[in-house]
């Protein structure tokens, strides 16, 4: 029915600032996690259909749009044409919500807060081609670089200035929270430690060098699965197929630590080991790691290059009084996608990552059965590790809220702890999802995160591990660094 408000449970109170704010929210794209995120628009902050626009490069999504009576044109937005698009459409103290790819998330934030309009996205994102164009330099299209320009964004944008959120989904995004939260745990169970709860960076990386964290694994399983079968040369996903095939083909990114003793062959220091930030020579879809969940103990991933793995690590670095760095943990992403997915990105690798013959499917609705583990996995502490993180399972996620799965849903927990953040902090101006209060942010998003809590483990890397031969690394220091093994 048109206008009808989809219903989003639980209903527990929101901010004033959310609930009472009066503003338009134009969002930029409707895929997946755009027409997921329309009951939270609608449901849960309660705007009208009237103050909700969408601008959106595919076909998908137009039923949706309809039945909810928002208006939705079909228009990419490019770097040519987004200043006039823009101007027509957005006025001070609006949101712009970026669930985009191929749209600029430097340049787009950077034109809303010129003209007073707010700004939230889920990923650090490039122009259309700018991670998989061979012909631009790696640096121009690899995270390391996207980060660099959006620092320097930052630096030129700080408060106050209407607040712009960048990166603020699930991962990136939640997974920030995730690092505070379970060092707070971490910090509890330490008796020898007396001290109070962090409010600012540096704070927080003291902490992390205080409690001896070395490696920090962001840990993701998706095992959902749909009665349908997967089809020859189809890549079917829970998520979008456009990022997932980018994100597989760009060269695994991770935060090299301090403790590292030495550098693999085939990686590489993007600007020398002060800023810590490394790159291996191939694809992220066949780089691989092993890692841990609560479900299912010990399992393989892929080194994706994700933006919360240099922002974490940035984040956690402690600098002395002439701004020398003395700790910085590993850290890395560690993804194994549903196995449909899995199966497809194997084939795709295996053809040099060609995909003209390639068919594509969502899966969301359809999803039977499965869940997303997400997570984050904090390691240093002889003899044991410390995971927090999400464990929510599609049928729960279906009963959550309609048109999700249990990955989307856990992205619209992080967008919405982050308007929520951004509507009461309206003046914070360029910023990321750590400077989010941790505890508000769970608050916020823990409805729709099923199982989320804290477990212990003895698992590390090098733990039960099989080898067909002797490695020379494990007679090394026992945080070694190498492909097979990073942070073990």
């Amino acid at each position: 029915m048109s206008g009808a408000t989809p219903h989003v449970s639980p209903l527990s109170p929101l901010p004033a600032a959310a609930t009472q704010w009066a503003g338009r929210v134009l969002m930029l794209g409707f895929g997946s996690i755009g027409q997921a995120m329309l009951p939270f628009l609608l449901g849960r902050l309660g705007i009208t259909p009237e103050r909700i626009a969408i601008l959106t490069a595919c076909e998908r999504g137009a039923e949706q749009a309809a039945a909810a009576g928002i208006s939705r044109t079909l228009l990419p937005i490019t770097r040519e044409n987004m200043a006039q698009t823009l101007d027509e459409r957005l006025a001070p103290g609006d949101l712009l919500l970026n669930l985009a790819v191929n749209v600029s998330s430097v340049d787009v934030s950077q034109y809303c807060m010129s003209i007073g309009a707010h700004y939230l996205d889920t990923s650090v994102e490039p122009w259309a081609g700018g991670y998989v164009d061979p012909r631009l330099p790696y640096i121009e299209r690899c995270n390391f670089g996207l980060r660099r320009l959006l620092t320097a964004a930052i630096q030129r944008h700080p408060a106050p200035a209407p607040t712009a959120l960048i990166g603020c989904g699930a991962n990136p995004g939640l997974v920030s929270l995730f690092v505070k939260r379970a060092l707070l745990s971490l910090l509890a169970s330490r008796a020898d430690l007396a001290r109070p709860e962090p409010t600012q960076q540096g704070e927080w990386a003291d902490l992390a060098r205080a409690l001896g964290v070395k490696v920090v694994h962001i840990t993701e399983r998706d095992t959902q699965a749909t009665a349908a079968p997967l089809r020859t040369g189809e890549l079917a996903n829970t998520w979008s197929i456009g990022s997932l095939l980018g994100e597989a083909y760009l060269p695994s990114e991770l935060a090299f630590g301090t403790h590292e003793p030495l550098l693999p062959a085939d990686a590489h220091y993007h600007d020398g080991p002060a800023c810590g930030s490394v790159y291996l020579e191939r694809p992220g879809a066949l780089n691989r790691t092993r890692s841990w969940l609560p479900q299912g103990g010990q399992f393989g991933g892929c080194i994706i290059s994700h933006p919360e793995t240099l922002s974490i690590a940035e984040y956690l670095t402690s600098v002395d009084g002439d701004a020398r760095v003395v700790h910085r943990p590993t850290v890395l992403f560690a993804y194994r996608p549903c196995d449909s997915a899995m199966l497809a990105l194997l084939d795709i690798a295996g053809n040099d990552f060609r995909t003209g013959d390639l068919t594509t499917r969502v899966i969301v609705e359809e999803v039977s059965r499965g869940e997303d583990q997400l997570g984050v996995l904090l390691m240093g502490q002889p003899g044991r590790a410390f995971w927090f993180g999400s464990q929510l399972r599609a049928t729960d996620a279906q009963r959550l809220a309609p048109h999700n799965n249990a990955t989307s849903l856990q992205v619209c927990a992080g967008v919405l702890a982050g308007i929520v953040w951004l509507l009461e902090h309206p003046a914070q101006g360029l910023c990321e999802p750590e400077a989010i209060d941790v505890h508000q942010g769970l608050e916020v998003a823990a409805p729709y995160l099923g199982d989320l809590s804290g477990v212990w483990t003895k698992w590390t890397p090098t733990r039960r591990r099989f080898l067909a031969l002797p490695d020379v690394l494990d007679r090394t220091e026992p945080w070694a660094f190498s492909n097979f093994r990073l942070g073990g």
